[in-house]
């Protein structure tokens, strides 16, 4: 059962919370009393599903804003998107379920020109395709990370990924292997003072138990969609960099990790 909130999301204003149990077609009972969320950025609310899609699939689209403020933004385009269309599916993980989100399949059809980078050890900062990175077109990321070692000395405390331009503005996604959680910092990827709710971080709390981890981001113009460890975590966030990122780098705080694979592919347009 989804529930969307106004306010209440734990990242500021509006979003979306989910609660595992069973329908009988009249009421509904709780198996898992703690609420967790679809989302953990700041833009993605009031998302809808389809029934009776083929294969039983459940997709979801939600409302890529916040009402914290909605109509503010810097632009006069694109505001008020929607989020990429993502297939809803349940997984347990020890005495919880959580709702996972993936983009739907069908995105492949938009794929274009990609380029890939295979073994590369990071250990402080290391960009990676430039002059590849297909500036001014939407572009899917994708990053494997070999963290079976993440108790050994020489692990970093931190890793992740920052996008930047030659202005200066940057935004930024990593993992923090002390605290554990994943997080979100787009206090420096606007162009415009406008609202002071928007300016923040976003912290996803989540224990990596696998060998390896997959983040899927999707960069628009003016969105960052984040899918982590098979979409167990989503963040959604939008940007408004007075330029185009172009410059992508791998960074890592006190310590060296393995990236098993690194992959951008542009996305044509679906007009």
């Amino acid at each position: 059962m989804i529930v969307s909130i106004n306010p209440g999301n734990p990242a500021g204003g509006t979003g979306t919370q989910y609660f595992v149990g069973d329908f009988d077609g009249t009421h509904f009972t709780i198996i898992q009393r703690e609420p967790l969320w679809l989302d953990y950025g700041k833009d993605n609310y009031a998302g809808v599903t389809w029934n009776n899609m083929p294969d039983g699939r459940r997709v979801l689209i939600g409302w890529m804003n916040n009402w914290e403020y909605a109509g503010e933004q810097p632009t006069l385009h694109w505001s008020g998107s929607a989020t990429l269309p993502r297939e809803l599916g349940l997984r347990k993980v020890r005495d919880n379920y959580l709702l996972t989100s993936r983009p739907v399949a069908e995105l492949r059809k938009l794929y274009g020109k990609s380029n890939k980078i295979r073994k590369l050890k990071v250990n402080g900062s290391s960009r990676i395709f430039e002059g590849k990175m297909f500036v001014g077109s939407p572009v899917e990321i994708e990053l494997t990370f070999d963290v079976s070692e993440m108790t050994r000395m020489d692990f970093p405390g931190k890793f992740g990924l920052r996008l930047s331009n030659q202005l200066g503005e940057y935004y930024t996604i990593g993992y923090d292997n002390i605290v554990k959680y994943y997080y979100a910092d787009r206090t420096h990827a606007t162009s415009e003072d406008f609202s002071p709710l928007f300016s923040s971080m976003q912290y996803a709390p989540y224990l990596i138990e696998s060998e390896r981890v997959t983040w899927r981001i999707i960069l628009d113009w003016s969105s960052v969609e984040w899918f982590a460890s098979d979409g167990d975590v989503v963040i959604t966030n939008l940007v408004y960099p007075t330029e185009h990122f172009d410059t992508l780098e791998l960074f890592t705080e006190d310590g060296l990790i393995d990236v098993v694979e690194a992959k951008i592919t542009q996305l044509e347009s679906i007009w």
